[in-house]
């Protein structure tokens, strides 16, 4: 779920060649983290990150998935779920930065 450490570039033209990739699963059932759970721990990985120099930083990407079982949304629907997710999303990038969105 957590990296033990984070790749280390050694130059600037090796940065530019690597990209971290982080999925989070936006309607997770009872047995996974929750979304906020996910984003708190990326949050983490944010913070290593700006540790590092700027030029020595990978790219990185967040995919959000949808497990779109419906065990996961008992006593949800699918406007509730989303309106979480986006909510917890919005508050976590009033923190850490807003990010680029496609899709």
């Amino acid at each position: 779920f957590y990296l033990d450490r984070l790749p280390v570039c050694e130059s600037h033209s090796q940065a530019l060649k690597t990209a971290l990739i982080y999925v989070l699963l936006v309607d997770p059932s009872e047995c996974q983290h929750s979304f906020q759970v996910q984003l708190t721990h990326y949050g983490y990985i944010l913070n290593e990150l700006r540790l590092q120099n700027r030029r020595l930083r990978p790219s990185r990407a967040i995919l959000l998935v949808r497990s779109h079982n419906a065990e996961n949304h008992v006593g949800h629907s699918d406007s509730e779920v989303d309106e979480a997710w986006r909510d917890d999303l919005e508050e976590f990038e009033l923190v850490n930065g807003s990010a680029i969105k496609w899709g």
